[in-house]
């Protein structure tokens, strides 16, 4: 989780997700998020397979780090390695289009407590989101 850095509301560095609905964001957000995230994934197996002349099956991926699935190859590939000096944009793919999603018993986050890094703001009354409510003009 430290490596992780979640952007959200920022459409210069973010697809524009729509408006934030309170609790009813993650409910709305999360399914396209992860089939994106499996895209990427996916798209960034499939490049490494390419290189390295294997079935996009007999690679695996850990930690952002693509190795052959045999323990014996002892290549690896981080994610950044394989975009360095690259400008990919994927399509994502239709709702009713299957993704290769990672498999649940794959899962070593999900599930997890993990701190909040929110609430040190909120409880000292810092300023973090600014809601502009639009009404009509008066006059």
């Amino acid at each position: 989780m430290a490596r992780l850095e979640m952007v959200l509301g920022h459409t210069n560095a973010a697809p524009n997700q729509g408006p934030t609905i309170a609790s009813a964001s993650i409910q709305i957000s999360a399914v396209p998020l992860r089939r994106a995230a499996a895209q990427a994934r996916e798209h960034l197996l499939a490049m490494a397979a390419q290189q390295w002349n294997l079935p996009r099956d007999a690679l695996r991926v850990r930690d952002g780090v693509i190795r052959p699935r045999d323990d014996s190859d002892p290549r690896q590939l981080h994610y950044g390695q394989r975009v360095r000096g690259q400008h990919t944009r994927l399509t994502l793919a239709p709702p009713d289009q299957p993704v290769r999603l990672k498999p649940a018993e794959d899962y070593r986050i999900v599930g997890q407590g993990v701190a909040r890094v929110d609430i040190p703001a909120k409880a000292a009354g810092e300023l973090s989101f600014v809601h502009v409510e639009v009404g009509r003009a008066h006059g």
